[in-house]
């Protein structure tokens, strides 16, 4: 899709490529800094699930800063169990921010 227009918070697009449009997907926004949270309500339900079937690692996508690890550790800390977690790198708002999230998360995974 290509935005064509934006009035307020609707966002109008045409059609460059056709295919099926689905809930849960991310979006790229070149140049555009996203101010949403790192965990939506599904990722909080599905960090929950898995740390209660014995997962023993964790990748958070779309990682922006350092302090997006903050929610999963108080997941995993109210789930009983802290377990390592990966960052993965595919925003530039990571780019800008690497050395501080390396510090902050137990890996890292370059994707995009």
């Amino acid at each position: 899709l290509e935005v064509t227009k934006v009035e307020g918070n609707n966002v109008y697009t045409k059609v460059v490529v056709a295919g099926p449009v689905s809930s849960h997907k991310g979006i790229n926004l070149p140049g555009v800094a996203v101010s949403l949270p790192a965990l939506t309500e599904k990722d909080e339900a599905d960090l929950r699930w898995a740390i209660q079937t014995g997962a023993d690692i964790i990748a958070m996508s779309f990682v922006r800063f350092a302090t997006d690890i903050d929610r999963a550790h108080e997941i995993t800390d109210e789930e009983g169990r802290r377990i390592p977690v990966v960052a993965k790198i595919e925003k530039p708002q990571a780019l800008e921010n690497l050395e501080e999230i390396v510090k902050a998360f137990d890996g890292i995974m370059v994707a995009r």
